[in-house]
Protein backbone atom coordinates (compact mmCIF):
# COMPACT_ATOMS: atom_id res chain seq x y z
CA UNK A 1 0.00 0.00 0.00
CA UNK A 2 0.88 3.39 -0.21
CA UNK A 3 -0.07 6.89 0.95
CA UNK A 4 0.34 10.24 -0.31
CA UNK A 5 -0.22 14.19 0.86
CA UNK A 6 -1.79 16.32 -1.14
CA UNK A 7 -1.47 20.12 -0.78
CA UNK A 8 -1.95 22.98 -3.34
CA UNK A 9 -0.93 20.94 -6.35
CA UNK A 10 2.29 19.74 -4.90
CA UNK A 11 2.88 15.98 -3.74
CA UNK A 12 4.58 15.69 -0.87
CA UNK A 13 5.70 12.99 1.13
CA UNK A 14 3.64 11.80 4.75
CA UNK A 15 5.42 12.73 7.40
CA UNK A 16 8.75 11.20 9.05
CA UNK A 17 8.57 8.82 5.75
CA UNK A 18 11.26 8.11 3.52
CA UNK A 19 10.88 7.20 0.13
CA UNK A 20 12.15 3.75 1.09
CA UNK A 21 9.75 3.62 3.85
CA UNK A 22 6.71 4.24 1.20
CA UNK A 23 8.24 1.78 -0.94
CA UNK A 24 8.50 -0.68 2.09
CA UNK A 25 4.39 -0.31 2.45
CA UNK A 26 4.16 -1.69 -1.13
CA UNK A 27 3.56 -4.99 -2.40
CA UNK A 28 2.78 -4.84 -6.10
CA UNK A 29 5.87 -4.88 -7.95
CA UNK A 30 9.10 -3.33 -6.60
CA UNK A 31 11.51 -6.05 -6.63
CA UNK A 32 13.96 -4.18 -4.43
CA UNK A 33 11.32 -3.43 -1.80
CA UNK A 34 11.04 -5.19 1.43
CA UNK A 35 8.13 -6.56 2.51
CA UNK A 36 7.18 -5.36 5.94
CA UNK A 37 4.62 -6.36 8.77
CA UNK A 38 1.15 -5.37 8.05
CA UNK A 39 1.24 -3.74 11.65
CA UNK A 40 4.04 -1.59 10.97
CA UNK A 41 2.09 -0.37 7.63
CA UNK A 42 -0.96 -0.21 9.94
CA UNK A 43 0.50 2.48 12.25
CA UNK A 44 2.55 4.28 9.74
CA UNK A 45 -0.79 4.85 7.74
CA UNK A 46 -2.95 5.62 10.68
CA UNK A 47 0.21 8.56 11.85
CA UNK A 48 -0.30 9.66 8.45
CA UNK A 49 -3.96 10.63 8.82
CA UNK A 50 -3.16 11.52 12.74
CA UNK A 51 -0.75 14.10 11.80
CA UNK A 52 -3.57 16.47 10.10
CA UNK A 53 -6.55 18.50 11.57
CA UNK A 54 -9.07 17.74 8.69
CA UNK A 55 -7.69 14.84 6.84
CA UNK A 56 -9.82 13.27 3.46
CA UNK A 57 -9.18 10.24 2.09
CA UNK A 58 -9.16 9.89 -1.31
CA UNK A 59 -8.94 5.97 -3.10
CA UNK A 60 -9.93 4.60 -6.06
CA UNK A 61 -12.79 1.78 -5.06
CA UNK A 62 -12.85 3.19 -1.62
CA UNK A 63 -15.25 0.85 -0.56
CA UNK A 64 -12.83 -2.04 -1.05
CA UNK A 65 -9.53 -0.38 0.27
CA UNK A 66 -11.33 1.12 2.97
CA UNK A 67 -12.98 -2.32 4.06
CA UNK A 68 -9.31 -4.01 3.44
CA UNK A 69 -7.26 -1.53 5.41
CA UNK A 70 -10.02 -1.63 8.31
CA UNK A 71 -10.38 -5.54 8.74
CA UNK A 72 -6.22 -5.65 8.31
CA UNK A 73 -6.27 -3.48 11.50
CA UNK A 74 -8.73 -5.12 13.62
CA UNK A 75 -7.03 -8.07 12.82
CA UNK A 76 -3.81 -6.58 14.74
CA UNK A 77 -5.79 -4.71 17.39
CA UNK A 78 -5.68 -1.40 16.02
CA UNK A 79 -8.39 0.67 14.57
CA UNK A 80 -8.51 3.33 11.63
CA UNK A 81 -8.33 6.60 12.21
CA UNK A 82 -11.78 8.12 11.12
CA UNK A 83 -12.04 10.37 8.19
CA UNK A 84 -13.75 11.41 5.56
CA UNK A 85 -13.61 9.58 2.29
CA UNK A 86 -13.77 10.58 -0.93
CA UNK A 87 -14.04 7.59 -3.31
CA UNK A 88 -13.16 8.38 -7.34
CA UNK A 89 -14.89 5.55 -8.94
CA UNK A 90 -18.19 6.77 -7.68
CA UNK A 91 -16.96 10.53 -8.53
CA UNK A 92 -16.36 8.97 -12.21
CA UNK A 93 -19.47 6.81 -13.07
CA UNK A 94 -21.97 9.11 -10.88
CA UNK A 95 -20.66 12.66 -12.19
CA UNK A 96 -17.87 12.76 -14.76
CA UNK A 97 -19.24 9.99 -17.19
CA UNK A 98 -22.66 11.51 -16.85
CA UNK A 99 -21.58 15.37 -17.54
CA UNK A 100 -19.02 13.87 -20.21
CA UNK A 101 -22.48 12.34 -22.17
CA UNK A 102 -24.72 15.64 -21.84
CA UNK A 103 -22.22 17.40 -23.61
CA UNK A 104 -21.43 15.04 -26.05
CA UNK A 105 -25.36 14.78 -26.87
CA UNK A 106 -24.96 17.92 -27.15
CA UNK A 107 -22.09 18.49 -29.96
CA UNK A 108 -19.36 19.01 -28.03
CA UNK A 109 -16.07 17.38 -29.52
CA UNK A 110 -14.08 16.77 -26.88
CA UNK A 111 -16.09 15.04 -24.85
CA UNK A 112 -17.05 12.45 -27.44
CA UNK A 113 -13.27 11.86 -27.83
CA UNK A 114 -13.11 11.71 -24.18
CA UNK A 115 -15.90 9.23 -23.80
CA UNK A 116 -14.40 6.78 -26.86
CA UNK A 117 -11.29 7.17 -24.65
CA UNK A 118 -13.58 5.21 -21.49
CA UNK A 119 -15.05 2.88 -24.07
CA UNK A 120 -12.89 2.49 -27.25
CA UNK A 121 -15.10 -0.71 -28.49
CA UNK A 122 -18.75 1.39 -27.54
CA UNK A 123 -20.11 -0.20 -24.69
CA UNK A 124 -20.32 0.95 -20.91
CA UNK A 125 -17.91 3.98 -20.65
CA UNK A 126 -15.24 2.47 -18.15
CA UNK A 127 -13.66 3.92 -15.04
CA UNK A 128 -11.29 2.27 -13.60
CA UNK A 129 -7.80 4.28 -12.65
CA UNK A 130 -6.18 3.04 -15.61
CA UNK A 131 -8.46 4.16 -18.73
CA UNK A 132 -9.32 7.24 -16.65
CA UNK A 133 -5.42 8.37 -16.15
CA UNK A 134 -4.72 7.62 -20.51
CA UNK A 135 -8.07 10.17 -20.70
CA UNK A 136 -6.27 12.60 -18.91
CA UNK A 137 -3.13 11.94 -20.24
CA UNK A 138 -1.71 10.86 -16.92
CA UNK A 139 0.48 8.07 -17.56
CA UNK A 140 1.99 6.41 -14.03
CA UNK A 141 5.69 5.57 -14.28
CA UNK A 142 5.46 2.14 -13.21
CA UNK A 143 2.52 -0.15 -13.35
CA UNK A 144 0.64 -1.60 -10.47
CA UNK A 145 3.20 0.06 -8.03
CA UNK A 146 1.31 1.28 -4.98
CA UNK A 147 3.62 4.70 -4.79
CA UNK A 148 3.48 5.15 -9.15
CA UNK A 149 -0.53 4.05 -8.78
CA UNK A 150 -0.93 6.94 -6.25
CA UNK A 151 0.66 9.40 -7.89
CA UNK A 152 -1.51 8.86 -10.78
CA UNK A 153 -4.71 8.97 -9.04
CA UNK A 154 -3.87 12.43 -7.53
CA UNK A 155 -3.42 14.27 -11.26
CA UNK A 156 -6.66 12.38 -12.01
CA UNK A 157 -8.76 13.93 -8.99
CA UNK A 158 -7.26 17.58 -9.79
CA UNK A 159 -8.46 16.73 -13.62
CA UNK A 160 -11.64 15.97 -11.76
CA UNK A 161 -11.94 19.03 -10.17
CA UNK A 162 -11.40 20.76 -13.02
CA UNK A 163 -13.68 19.75 -15.16
CA UNK A 164 -16.35 19.73 -12.12
CA UNK A 165 -15.33 23.51 -11.58
CA UNK A 166 -15.77 24.06 -15.62
CA UNK A 167 -19.07 22.05 -15.49
CA UNK A 168 -20.24 23.72 -12.25
CA UNK A 169 -23.55 24.55 -13.79
CA UNK A 170 -24.55 21.63 -15.13
CA UNK A 171 -23.29 19.59 -12.02
CA UNK A 172 -25.59 21.61 -9.73
CA UNK A 173 -28.87 21.24 -12.03
CA UNK A 174 -31.87 19.53 -11.78
CA UNK A 175 -30.44 17.23 -15.03
CA UNK A 176 -27.97 16.03 -13.15
CA UNK A 177 -29.95 15.54 -9.65
CA UNK A 178 -32.33 13.43 -11.59
CA UNK A 179 -29.49 11.36 -13.35
CA UNK A 180 -27.74 10.81 -10.10
CA UNK A 181 -31.60 9.64 -8.55
CA UNK A 182 -31.67 7.37 -11.58
CA UNK A 183 -28.22 5.74 -10.94
CA UNK A 184 -28.86 5.36 -7.24
CA UNK A 185 -31.97 3.22 -8.06
CA UNK A 186 -30.34 1.30 -10.55
CA UNK A 187 -27.76 0.29 -7.43
CA UNK A 188 -29.89 -0.60 -5.41
CA UNK A 189 -32.54 -2.77 -7.68
CA UNK A 190 -29.04 -4.53 -8.87
CA UNK A 191 -28.24 -4.81 -4.90
CA UNK A 192 -31.98 -6.13 -4.13
CA UNK A 193 -31.86 -8.73 -7.22
CA UNK A 194 -28.06 -9.91 -5.67
CA UNK A 195 -29.63 -10.93 -1.96
CA UNK A 196 -32.87 -12.34 -3.79
CA UNK A 197 -30.50 -14.57 -5.63
CA UNK A 198 -28.15 -15.38 -2.78
CA UNK A 199 -31.21 -16.11 -0.40
CA UNK A 200 -32.49 -18.11 -3.47
CA UNK A 201 -29.48 -20.38 -3.32
CA UNK A 202 -29.35 -20.71 0.25
CA UNK A 203 -32.57 -21.91 0.48
CA UNK A 204 -32.46 -24.34 -2.42
CA UNK A 205 -29.13 -25.63 -0.17
CA UNK A 206 -30.91 -25.81 2.83
CA UNK A 207 -33.73 -27.99 0.80
CA UNK A 208 -31.31 -30.55 -0.75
Amino acid sequence: MSALKQKFGEIERGPNMTVKEILDMTEYSEGTADIVDIKYAMLKFNELIGKYTNPVLIAHNARFDMHYVGKEMERVGMKMKQAPVIDTLALARNYLIPILEYLASSGNELAKQSLMVLSPDGSKPKANLGILGKMFGIEPLHWHSGLSDTQQLVGIVIEILKFFKANESFLLSKDMSDRILQTAKEIEKKKRAKRMREISAALKKKAI
